[in-house]
């Protein structure tokens, strides 16, 4: 049997019945004899000494591809150096690696120890032509030799001789980014040998239903597109004469048979696709499908290639519309572990399991199908029906499955439509690891977005682990009341994918009748008030000092802990100054962006006291008081792009290494900077 995840990689052909079409693009020619003469002439080039004198006259960025001559679907080892490091080292450095969509694939990047223990990576993609990287050495940290920087691996998809390139801008710590001269490298993918699992000239293997698994639910009459996943196992080319043929059971009013577009090799992968509507009668209904070769003789799948492939579904009695029992209503937004049963809550205002393809789902590999392909490396999003919690216990009401991209920090993301958040609305969800995914580690997270307002996170992150337990969250949306919100469902690998099955169960918005009654208009007109007899205000004193960061400060000044006694936006240059009365006060420091500063303070009738001047820490993108992974996200995910504003840490109007140099200054810190200078 061919292994699943390899098969992803294939080349994917759809034949439909309305309209047929092949998606490939960029075949190359056949690699030949002439091809490995000048692969092997280049690698002597860069044996010469003109080339020799290159890498050691500057710093330069270059490519070892080991082995350089790869079959299709194999992979080769890609290590990228970074060459003549001067002296005074590098503080960071952003890596772009291309290569030819379709022709080459990358996966599994892996930062070396060049810029010290424990840096501060961010990674963009791999999308299909290219990915970024960046790498910040944490707590001043820098690469001051010469060595790997990253490696990655290689898959050749299509035969010829391609080039890799990857180029670089590093930092010294300059606040700037300076180009250095990249080197590039080539691989030569050739054609295997045509071999076949069975012997025989027309065989096909089975390999995934992509979409329409066996017992689903249809409506009656219900258009629906069934996708298998096949292989040319046997020896003989399926050409164009070849033909997607019935072969029994219900045909569910598909054509009795449908000619190929293209010729498949031996050896490739195809996805076939038929346009299928589900009969009018409830039941069960079961088609089987063939395939026949230019002379006429029916062959398919198994040992003999005498089996069907096949179409199951189930047409329900009437339209098919879910009901998802929830969790009885907690009075605070809380998250607390989940017990046994869900109890059914009224007015429901939006399911998002049912709506889960309305929702553009996306990871760093880019836009995702849906449904998704379980076990599919650029991530994947499906709808369960009975999903098994961490416990063993099976929940009644519908889930999301959703994997995050299998990299590092992996992360995948539903942008659903937009709604209206009414005063009373709800979020609710069950969340857990799916059971059985005992290496799961991985965060929650609302996000949202208004109009074109920069995405930002409701709620979250919340790390799950598996740990045998389960939570159900109920959050509190009134805030967004009144605006069209586009509620974003999100999970975030904390650092290897692996097992990162996230289950969203049951959720939900829902509306709860809060059973207040409006206020008239004309109330709403402040109603003057007679001053009582003066009382003199107490001694007061001035407060003043300065905090630097790249954002905006708001000072805010509070007494007896909680109220607050004044609060402004300090001036460009940091300074501010209050007159407020004699007393102890708590005051702190905040930027978006950046760790706070807290400090208390005693003012004394008459007197000006003086804040010691301080410095916020950048790198608390998500506002959540500590700086670690999820914010370095924040930055891969938004790589080079203006918003959020909140990544943009040094405020230059880009996102890119140089805000994560900034972050990496002060990686895993957490809470407010201590700010006290008075006793």
């Amino acid at each position: 049997m061919v292994n699943m995840k390899s098969q992803k990689n294939f080349r994917a052909m759809c034949v439909m019945v309305l309209f047929v079409a092949f998606i490939s693009t960029n075949r190359p020619a056949h690699a030949g004899a002439n091809s490995v003469d000048k692969l092997d002439m280049q690698i002597s080039d860069r044996k010469s000494p003109d080339f020799q004198n290159i890498q050691e006259a500057q710093p330069t960025i270059s490519l070892a591809i080991t082995p350089q001559i790869i079959t299709l679907d194999e992979m080769a080892m890609v290590a990228v150096r970074l060459n003549n490091v001067p002296a005074a080292g590098y503080t960071s450095i952003e890596i772009t690696c291309t290569y030819y969509p379709d022709l080459i694939e990358a996966s599994d990047i892996v930062v070396a120890d060049l810029f010290g223990a424990d840096p501060v990576v961010a990674i963009r993609g791999p999308q299909p032509d290219h990915f970024i990287i960046a790498i910040a050495g944490s707590h001043g940290n820098k690469a001051t030799n010469s060595g790997t920087v990253i490696t990655f691996h290689a898959r050749g998809l299509q035969r010829g001789l391609f080039p890799l390139e990857c180029q670089a801008r590093v930092s010294t710590g300059n606040h700037a980014l300076t180009d250095i001269t990249s080197i590039s490298n080539d691989i030569l993918v050739l054609g295997p040998t045509p071999t076949s699992t069975t012997g025989l000239c027309d065989s096909a293997e089975f390999i995934a239903d992509v979409n329409v698994p066996p017992g689903t639910v249809m409506a009656p009459g219900a258009q629906f597109i069934k996708t298998w996943r096949l292989m040319n196992v046997g020896t003989c080319v399926w050409t164009t004469a070849y033909q997607i043929t019935y072969f029994s059971g219900e045909k569910m009013t598909v054509p009795s048979s449908i000619a190929f577009p293209i010729t498949v090799e031996p050896g490739e992968a195809v996805d076939i696709s038929l346009q299928m509507t589900a009969p009018s009668i409830a039941g069960s209904y079961h088609g089987d499908w063939m395939f026949k070769n230019a002379n006429g003789a029916l062959f398919g799948i198994g040992p003999q290639a005498n089996e069907p492939f096949s179409v199951d579904i189930i047409v329900s009695g009437a339209t098919v519309t879910p009901s998802a029992p929830t969790p009885s209503v907690t009075p605070i937004p809380s998250i607390t572990p989940g017990g046994p049963t869900a109890t059914p809550v009224a007015g429901v205002a939006y399911d998002f399991a049912e709506n889960l393809c309305t929702a553009v789902w996306t990871s760093g590999a880019g836009q995702l199908p849906c449904l998704g392909i379980d076990g599919d490396p650029k991530g994947f999003v499906n709808r369960l029906t009975n999903p098994l919690l961490e416990t063993g216990a099976t929940d009644a009401r519908p889930a999301l499955l959703t994997f995050p991209q299998d990299v590092h920090n992996g992360y995948i993301q539903g942008f659903y439509p937009s709604f209206h958040v009414q005063s009373g609305d709800r979020f609710r969800s069950t969340i857990a690891c799916e059971f059985g995914a005992t290496n799961c580690y991985l965060a929650f997270r609302l996000d949202y977005q208004v109009g074109s307002d920069p995405v930002k996170t409701f709620w979250g992150p919340f790390l799950e682990r598996y740990d045998g337990r389960y939570y159900s969250v109920d959050i509190d949306l009134s805030s967004l009341a009144g605006k069209d919100v586009r509620f974003i469902l999100s999970v975030v690998s904390a650092g290897s994918p692996t097992d990162d099955r996230a289950l969203w169960v049951g959720p939900i918005i829902y509306r709860t009748d809060t059973g207040s009654t409006p206020i008239p208009e004309a109330s709403l007109t402040p109603t003057p008030i007679e001053s009582p007899t003066a009382t003199p205000l107490p001694d007061v004193g001035t407060l003043t000092g300065q905090v630097h960061a790249e954002k905006p400060v708001t000072l805010s000044v509070y007494r007896d802990n909680a109220i607050v006694v004044t609060s402004a936006t300090a001036n460009l240059d940091g300074t501010f100054s209050f007159t407020i009365p004699a007393g102890i006060y708590l005051v702190f420091a905040e930027a978006d962006g950046f760790l706070g500063a807290e400090g208390i303070v005693r003012i004394s009738a008459g007197d000006a006291s003086t804040l010691p001047v301080i410095s916020l820490l950048p790198g608390d993108i998500d506002g959540n008081d500590r700086i670690d992974q999820f914010d370095v996200l924040t930055i891969g995910m938004n790589y080079n792009k203006a918003l959020p504003s909140v990544a943009d840490l040094n405020n230059d109007g880009i996102i890119n290494v140089l805000d994560l140099e900034l972050l990496a200054g002060n990686y895993r810190k957490a809470g407010f900077i201590p700010w006290n200078d008075f006793e």
